[in-house]
């Protein structure tokens, strides 16, 4: 996970990407699954960060379905890199090794747009 691992590495789930309920985290674009996520960390009032295989061809500020902790909001992919690496890319291709953020909307009202 590179850099988000550096941060997050204590606090990283391993194994299959489980929410707290045990339900796996999951992120959608237009129905399709996005990430086979192996390890996730939710950020309270930000986001979730997955890290796995991408499954579809994803971009930075695309619009996904996320779903895990009990919850299920849109979130924008703000960051891509290749899993051990802390460059961000554009994009990524399906069957790539990839971590994704996945951010929330900012507070107040504020778009993205």
């Amino acid at each position: 996970m590179g850099l988000f691992k550096k941060l997050f590495s204590s606090r990283v789930t391993t194994g299959p990407a489980t929410a707290g309920d045990g339900a796996p985290w999951t992120a959608l674009s237009d129905g399709h699954l996005v990430i086979q996520a192996r390890e996730c960390f939710p950020i309270t009032g930000r986001g979730v960060i997955m890290t796995g295989e991408a499954l579809v061809p994803i971009a930075v500020d695309q619009w996904c379905a996320v779903t895990g902790g009990g919850d299920s909001r849109q979130m924008r992919i703000s960051t891509i890199t290749l899993e051990g690496d802390d460059r961000p890319l554009p994009s990524a291709a399906p069957g790539m090794s990839v971590t994704v953020m996945f951010s929330l909307p900012p507070k107040g009202g504020g778009s993205w747009t």
